[in-house]
């Protein structure tokens, strides 16, 4: 594999010739056989989710967004870096989730224990099988594993009920050990079909079984939650997948059992809930009549959430200053992190770290502190 001096900017062309190769994917002959194979190994992952996760990861790997990458990494490392062993446990929820740790892994100049998740359904090792072609010298240092065994430090991502297994297993270790959390979009009432659309993306893509994927919506007092309904009706989805629809139906049979009001456009079971978290097929909804009560939604869970989204947020969110005094400047900081515009949830770009952690920055720190 590459020195651990060698420069970060060695990798630049290389990563571009990735992008490439990962845009034009699509469009090759073998790309339908590829998906159906994909689709038959986990029925999640139908061809335009995995079109979808291969196309926002070639724009994640925009010319610019590589070179201020790369340059911030360089900045961040010391001169001289030891290359460890570092294991990772990915997720398999969607298409790709995980390849953004072993990218880091790798320009950090570090070797990558990889544990897949059983419903990868090969699409990780797909995607570096690219990245090799463009920079040879990465395929040396991963290695796939059953069983993540004495590494220097440790990312995985797990659900609520496997953090305290990775605790046990890597206490002892730097770890980066991450959960599953939520999304929360803000809706203004101002939004047009644009925004309508890229919306509707945040709840369904990869039918809402992201992190980054919408779960709840709060609205203005008086905003009638039908209007959400119709404006989600904007996305072309149809709700064919089998698994979804099971859920679905299931759901709604809840809803009815329970009887507890609740809408429903035949995709989607909209119920007024604070909790930020929901079934797959539902989507909370609550009311907010001013900042203050905005604000009381939005902190009980601010650890636990991935991206707030919205129409101009950083216009609207605190105009005056008043949030962010009232919140301090560590949970502020925590809070602007989490903005994202509507519609590009799941088009993370390669500064959009999980939870927030800098992922470089954790390996980076590994090699200058000697670990």
């Amino acid at each position: 594999m590459p020195s651990p001096s060698s420069s970060f900017g060695q990798v630049r062309e290389p990563l571009l010739a990735w992008a490439a190769w990962l845009r034009q994917s699509p469009h090759q002959s073998s790309w339908q056989a590829f998906t159906a194979q994909t689709a038959a190994l986990n029925p999640w992952f139908e061809e335009p989710m995995v079109r979808h996760a291969v196309e926002a990861w070639s724009e994640a790997l925009s010319p610019t967004d590589v070179e201020a990458w790369l340059t911030k990494a360089e900045d961040q490392a010391c001169a001289s870096r030891t290359s460890l062993d570092i294991g990772l446990v990915l997720p398999g929820n969607l298409p790709l989730v995980g390849l953004h740790d072993v990218l880091c892994v790798l320009v950090a100049g570090h070797r990558a224990q990889v544990k897949l998740s059983s419903d990868d359904a090969g699409l990780t090792l797909w995607a570096l099988e690219g990245l090799f072609k463009a920079w040879p010298p990465y395929k040396s240092a991963v290695r796939v594993v059953d069983r993540v065994v004495r590494p220097d430090a440790v990312i995985a991502t797990g659900s609520a009920s496997t953090l305290p297994y990775f605790e046990q297993y890597f206490g002892h270790l730097p770890r980066l050990l991450r959960g599953h959390r939520n999304s929360t979009a803000i809706v203004w009432g101002d939004e047009d079909v644009t925004d309508w659309h890229g919306l509707a993306s945040d709840v369904f893509l990869y039918y809402g079984k992201g992190c980054r994927n919408v779960s709840r919506i709060l609205l203005p007092e008086g905003y009638d939650p039908i209007r959400l309904l119709d404006g989600l009706g904007q996305w072309e989805w149809q709700g064919q997948n089998h698994r979804y629809r099971n859920n679905l139906d299931y759901q709604m049979a809840l809803q009815i059992i329970d009887r507890q009001p609740y809408l429903q456009n035949g995709s989607l079971v909209l119920r007024q809930n604070p909790d930020p978290q929901s079934p797959l097929g539902v989507l909370h909804w609550d009311v907010f009549k001013n900042s203050s009560e905005l604000m009381s939604l939005i902190q009980p869970w601010l650890h636990q959430t991935q991206c707030f989204v919205g129409k101009n947020l950083p216009e609207r969110l605190d105009p005056d200053g008043e949030i962010q005094r009232w919140m301090g400047p560590e949970n502020w900081t925590v809070f602007r992190k989490q903005w994202t515009g509507l519609g590009q949830t799941q088009k993370p770009g390669l500064f959009d770290y999980a939870d927030g952690i800098d992922t470089m920055e954790f390996l980076l720190k590994l090699q200058n502190s000697g670990v």
